[in-house]
């Protein structure tokens, strides 16, 4: 029989140490220069990589530490993304409290800089062995930056919006192919929503229909892959269950 090999390596953000929260916080207000925050980062981000290292993992990842969210990176290197009241209530002790805000699309999107090279450049550097960069899927993306009233001025539905956030996500993943990255995380494409029958009717409610959502989402998601060759890359699609 032949051998078998499994890999370890960890799925989504770690947990932000409380200084760095309390960094990012600093720097949001003002009170913090960027390049102050970008040396705690890489401090915090030695350490998760240490910290992976003795337990074992196989794939390192830098926990996200240099997002705010795990989809922040898309917002802060795209124009056309404006701030407006998220709708959630969250509770914990590293939530914000009513009236937060989240960033959705409010115009044609543009994209300006690069998704991960803050990220990727540092982590193949001092990772003690392969590793991962976790980039968004377009999907989830989409069905969260969409807000009716605001961006249906630019695109009347999330399916004439996924083919731009497609594009995009695309040129990253082939850009972190170039770099020699050699693991990538499409995360949160949010299929598990479609076989839900309570999100289907939620959906329904709201005019979607759910068989064509479904199919935009999958179409979004082979753009952001096409053209990647498997020898250069191992694509992970995170399929998580949606809110």
């Amino acid at each position: 029989m032949a051998a078998m090999h499994y890999r370890a390596d960890q799925l989504g953000s770690l947990l932000r140490p409380a200084e760095l929260l309390e960094a990012r916080a600093a720097y949001v207000a003002g009170r913090m220069t960027v390049e102050h925050l970008r040396d705690l980062e890489d401090t915090a981000i030695l350490d998760a990589l240490e910290m992976q290292r003795q337990t074992g993992i196989d794939i390192f990842t830098d926990g996200e530490y240099r997002r705010g969210t795990f989809r922040s990176s898309f917002a802060d290197s795209v124009e056309g993304m404006v701030a407006a009241e998220s709708g959630r209530h969250w509770s914990g002790q590293s939530t914000g409290g009513q009236g937060d805000t989240e960033r959705v699309v409010g115009g044609r999107l543009r994209q300006v800089r690069r998704l991960t090279a803050h990220e990727s450049s540092f982590l193949k550097q001092r990772a003690p062995g392969p590793c991962k960069i976790t980039v968004p899927s377009a999907g989830y993306l989409g069905s969260r930056a969409y807000r009716r009233g605001i961006t249906e001025k630019f695109y009347p539905t999330v399916g004439d919006l996924l083919p731009d956030i497609a594009a995009i996500i695309r040129k990253e993943l082939q850009e972190l192919v170039a770099e020699g990255v050699p693991y990538i995380q499409l995360d949160a494409p949010g299929y598990a929503a479609f076989v839900d029958e309570n999100q289907r009717q939620r959906m329904r409610a709201d005019g979607i229909n759910p068989d064509q959502a479904f199919e935009e989402f999958l179409m979004a998601d082979n753009t952001s892959v096409g053209g990647l060759k498997r020898e250069d890359v191992t694509v992970a699609i995170h399929i998580c269950r949606g809110n």
